[in-house]
């Protein structure tokens, strides 16, 4: 059954038809009890109105959240070809992660970590998807690469990019890092904020594995955290720009900032 056969039951169905019935009913009554009547028989037009109408909104909402859900699946599907092809291990991280446990799930720009090159990884998923469905743009100087889906696609201009997993040094007065290739712990610990910093394993099928989470992004999240993985002083002073971003998660997910990211943005 397709979702918007489900759309057509809860809107124009059984639960439509028996809010209809009752304002029905309301009506006859109103009309034997005179201006009274009158009266309450629009209180109740007004009430299964509301009713009816607000069935069609989550009908809608619904059917919105499994279409972006199936296009999703349909990128992670790609993703984990491209990983047995190769015979590589690929993350999602970051943002997806968090917004998942945050039920703030939609289609969105998704950020991967591959166990192996991420460049090589991102060409070859390009070459399988082909020219017709996006453009590749490549930043090899950092082993990563970010697939761009054509506005008239079905992905309509999502952007899905692949690194690999690494660490990063960086030089005083600079922002541009030396990347080391690294495992995917050390790739978390360099990432911003704990509830940033957790991946999931794309498995065979599209199907994602369980939340790894080394730095209690988890708990981070419960309690309405923004916290550093690492001192944040490094944190810091590897990116300024982290600072503002701390201000703009706090803002945006209505968190509180930790204590000690605080006195360092000070």
């Amino acid at each position: 059954i397709s979702v918007w056969h489900i759309c057509e039951a809860d809107g124009h169905g059984f639960f439509a038809q028996r809010a209809k019935k009752r304002m029905q009913n309301s009506v006859v009554s109103a009309l034997a009890g005179g201006a009274n009547g009158q009266t309450e028989r629009k209180k109740k037009q007004r009430k299964y109105k509301q009713r009816w109408g607000f069935l069609h909104i989550r009908c809608f909402q619904h059917s919105l959240l499994v279409i972006m859900s199936e296009l999703k699946k349909k990128i992670f599907i790609e993703v984990a070809q491209t990983a047995k092809f190769l015979d590589l291990s690929v993350f999602v991280v970051g943002g997806f992660v968090r917004d998942q446990l945050l039920n703030r799930d939609y289609l969105q720009d998704f950020d991967f970590v591959v166990e192996g090159s991420g460049l090589s990884f991102a060409k070859v998923f390009s070459e399988r998807l082909g020219e017709s469905r996006g453009s590749l743009v490549e930043f090899s100087d950092f082993d990563t690469a970010r697939f761009v889906f054509n506005a008239e696609k079905e992905f309509a201009g999502v952007e899905v990019e692949f690194a690999g997993a690494r660490s990063e040094t960086y030089q005083p007065h600079s922002r541009k890092p030396k990347v080391i290739e690294a495992t995917l712990l050390q790739d978390l610990s360099r990432r911003d904020f704990t509830v940033n910093a957790m991946a999931r394993q794309v498995l065979e099928n599209g199907e994602l594995g369980e939340i790894i989470d080394p730095l209690g992004g988890q708990n981070d999240l419960s309690a309405k955290l923004i916290k550093t993985p690492l001192d944040p002083n490094k944190t810091f002073s590897d990116d300024p720009l982290r600072m503002m971003r701390a201000a703009r998660f706090a803002a945006q997910l209505d968190f509180f900032i930790d204590p000690t990211v605080l006195l360092a943005m000070e």
